[in-house]
């Protein structure tokens, strides 16, 4: 009879011994658990990365203005794109825009793209141009791809028009508003775009 109560009491102890590990174990789980979750807010991985490009321009976009034949770097539309996410960057690689009728194709030389930091286009990096097809109609420039990964900052763009030597007096060149769509942003994170764009001045050729 003793040794019967020794074995349920050990078999007793055992059992509770048992419940106490898998307690221990239970709270040691439910504690890596959480402290997993805080990492992943407080360091979300970099697969995950999710962007915001929030697009704007003046009303009108450039101003209206006058230009002598031969003139360089005519303003033709602006706008900006400020950066909020994390890594990896999403990456600009095309710009689509449209130009109405109202002048010559042989009254241009160049269409091109430039970008900084501030508004300055005196200043501005050149990025992707073409001399091609530049009458009025649908215009693609496009090139090496530009990383958007700077959060917080503000790019300034500009599509600017070179006026041909013979240039045509009279000749006018507008650019209508840029989509969300016009601005081709490609990478395997998360890039959105919002916001919206203003139409350009008419930009007169005169002499």
């Amino acid at each position: 009879m003793v040794l019967s109560q020794t074995k349920f009491i050990f078999s007793f102890k055992k059992i509770k011994s048992m419940k106490k590990i898998y307690s221990i174990f239970t709270s040691v789980l439910q504690t890596a658990a959480f402290a997993l979750c805080v990492a992943a807010f407080l360091f979300p991985s970099g697969s995950k990365a999710a962007w915001t490009y929030t697009l704007a321009s003046p009303t009108p976009s450039v101003p209206a203005a006058n230009s002598c034949p031969g003139v360089l770097k005519v303003p033709v539309y602006y706008f900006t794109l400020t950066m909020a996410g994390n890594n990896p960057a999403c990456n600009f690689t095309t710009i689509n825009f449209t130009t109405l009728a109202g002048y010559a194709a042989t009254s241009l030389s160049n269409f091109q793209l430039y970008r900084h930091t501030v508004n300055n286009l005196a200043a501005a990096t050149p990025m992707w141009s073409t001399a091609a097809s530049l009458g009025p109609g649908a215009h693609s420039l496009t090139g090496t791809a530009f990383a958007l990964g700077a959060n917080g900052t503000t790019y300034h763009f500009w599509i600017t028009m070179d006026l041909a030597a013979g240039a045509v007096g009279g000749n006018q060149v507008t650019v209508p508003a840029l989509t969300l769509g016009d601005i081709v942003i490609n990478s395997a994170g998360t890039c959105s775009k919002v916001g919206g764009m203003n139409a350009g001045g008419t930009q007169t050729i005169i002499g």
